[in-house]
């Protein structure tokens, strides 16, 4: 072979390498959410089925700027999820409408600046492989007078509709106390078709700039209180839309009430939604633990947390101390996605959230949960709400302890060692391991000072 030849050869040879290392590139860069069809519970990213964990220090984060120093610190902890409302109510916030000079809203007029923000949010998750749910109708913006008043849609701040929309121009109440009519525009008693045609219109627009992406879950409403037929309408819609450019969405919703059981036959209904999100519902349940894991059983779909309450506020909503706690038993409890919510309400992404967030990442490199399933009948001596567990009932296990514990757990007969390794949760850091030879009962009693896991594997 002569030299030309050889260079020529090494020449294509450089160029295939490049074609296959950008084609990689691409692959990469595509993030894929699809619900585990062997699981059913949790979601699964590029093919694996896995727990979606995150936090973040507020709600409508794509009108953040810069967004990414946030985005950077849940990914350096292990986060993969993100919320994502689309709310407006905030100072400097952007709104989806462009405001005329008259300070009206023209609800035929997007803001470019406003969509805009928005894909470049989802551009950047997508790439750095967040997955994002995404909260169409944020209650809190449609109540509450400073909300509300200025509220595009509010008859007075534009001039599509005026008076024929019968909406209120004040409104001074929460979502739990009165249904505002805004979210009745589907009902069959008082249809409102001319305000409706301007939220199918708002939602054909976003449609326009998230059906290209595939790493969002839909999440309806945050906090719904309303007749359940609002978000069968909005599930069926962006089901539809969603279908006719060839393409599938998941779409679920936030309940803001199952407390009754009619409400809980209704939003169990298995055609209307793809997942639920149980985030209120768990503060009306002192168990919270078997709350998520009853209610995942019944739902048959994945159920998430992607508020999970418990800051510095330090009222009905919990304690600093509750957050990582319920955390933890949401991830014991198999919830699909489980975020902590902004402060003061949540722990946010304060450096409580991420030691948490990193210990959930460690034990995700060790074993795989979709593999694992809630196995509290496995601890012996267990008292209630002492320890949690999770295993695949046969080689692993894992335990978590919300303060000091001590249970016992049976080894096989097939086996005769166990393989015992202690995470330190506050230092998201393992333990050495040791070996426990000869046992039938493993006895495992946590440290009392920080907040300990513990993982067990039986072997030969």
């Amino acid at each position: 072979m002569s030299k030309f030849d050889h260079r020529l050869l090494t020449i294509i040879f450089l160029i295939f390498a490049a074609a296959c290392k950008s084609e990689k590139a691409k692959k990469g860069n595509k993030l894929i959410v699809d619900i585990s069809e062997d699981t059913n519970t949790y979601f699964s990213v590029n093919g694996i089925p896995q727990p979606l964990i995150g936090g973040s220090n507020n709600d409508n984060i794509f009108q953040d700027h810069p967004v990414e120093p946030q985005l950077d610190t849940l990914i350096k902890y292990g986060g993969n999820f993100i919320r994502c409302t689309l709310s407006s109510r905030d100072f400097a916030n952007q709104w989806p409408y462009q405001q005329r000079g008259d300070a009206l809203y023209d609800l035929n007029v997007f803001s470019e600046a406003y969509w805009s923000r928005l894909n470049k949010f989802l551009k950047i998750t997508q790439h750095k492989g967040i997955v994002v749910q995404l909260e169409i109708w944020d209650t809190r913006d449609f109540y509450q007078a400073n909300n509300w008043a200025r509220h595009p849609f509010n008859p007075e701040y534009n001039i599509n509709y005026g008076d024929e929309s019968s909406l209120p121009t004040e409104l001074k109440t929460l979502p739990d106390s009165v249904v505002h009519p805004f979210f009745e525009t589907v009902s069959d008693t008082k249809p409102n078709r001319l305000v409706l045609r301007y939220q199918e219109q708002f939602i054909e627009q976003l449609l326009s700039v998230t059906l290209p992406y595939q790493h969002i879950i839909y999440c309806i409403n945050n906090e719904y209180n309303g007749n359940v037929a609002w978000s069968k309408y909005w599930y069926g819609f962006i089901k539809q839309k969603a279908n006719e450019q060839g393409t599938n969405v998941f779409v679920g919703d936030m309940p803001g009430n199952l407390e009754n059981d009619v409400n809980l036959v209704n939003w169990l209904d298995t055609e209307a939604f793809d997942f639920l999100d149980l985030s209120v519902f768990t503060l009306q349940n002192s168990d919270y633990f078997s709350a998520i894991d009853s209610m995942r059983a019944v739902a048959q779909k994945p159920t998430g947390l992607v508020k999970v309450y418990g800051g510095e506020q330090n009222d009905f909503t919990g304690t600093i101390e509750n957050g990582p706690e319920r955390f933890w038993k949401s991830i014991f409890a198999k919830a699909a996605t489980v975020r902590f919510h902004q402060p003061p309400q949540g722990a946010g992404l304060n450096r409580l959230a991420q030691v948490n967030l990193k210990s959930v990442d460690l034990l995700r490199k060790n074993i795989a949960f979709a593999e694992l399933q809630s196995a509290n009948q496995l601890l012996k001596d267990r008292q209630q709400g002492e320890a949690y567990c999770l295993s695949d009932l046969a080689q692993n296990h894992i335990i978590y302890y919300p303060s000091c514990g001590e249970v016992k757990i049976e080894m096989p007969s097939e086996y005769n060692q166990a393989e015992v390794r202690w995470l330190n949760v506050l230092n998201a850091q393992w333990e050495e391991e040791y070996i426990l030879k000869g046992q039938d009962n493993i006895t495992l009693k946590s440290p009392c000072e920080g907040k300990w896991l513990v993982y067990l594997k039986f072997s030969i």
